[in-house]
């Protein structure tokens, strides 16, 4: 749980620097499942910006079993912050809830799925 401004990207690099064989992580927040793949990439489409959240560390120790190490013997590595500001007031980061989606028989409008 991020308590302050800055926490996910520290999570970040410690995360990256403890083992040379992870080659990205991505921090969220206790609302999203770490479980569930499409919650993971809501998550960072909806709460990051590349140019803020992204930690990229170049030239980095990485596993000698990934192919893309052999072309320098070394990899590039990268963290995303996909954390929602502490100071969300409105939380304008929250889910969307479309009032009767539950009920909605998708097959009605596509009926070859």
């Amino acid at each position: 749980r991020k308590q302050k401004e800055g926490d996910a990207k520290t999570a970040i690099l410690a995360s990256l620097g403890l083992n040379k064989d992870l080659k990205q992580v991505v921090i969220v927040d206790e609302d999203v499942d770490i479980f569930n793949l499409q919650d993971i990439e809501w998550a960072i489409t909806t709460r990051s910006q590349a140019s803020l959240d992204y930690v990229i560390v170049e030239g980095a120790l990485g596993s000698s079993l990934e192919p893309s190490h052999d072309l320098r013997g070394v990899t590039d590595k990268v963290g995303i912050d996909a954390t929602k500001p502490l100071n969300d007031e409105k939380e304008k980061f929250s889910r969307a809830i479309i009032p009767g989606y539950d009920k909605i028989d998708i097959s009605k409008y596509f009926p070859n799925i």
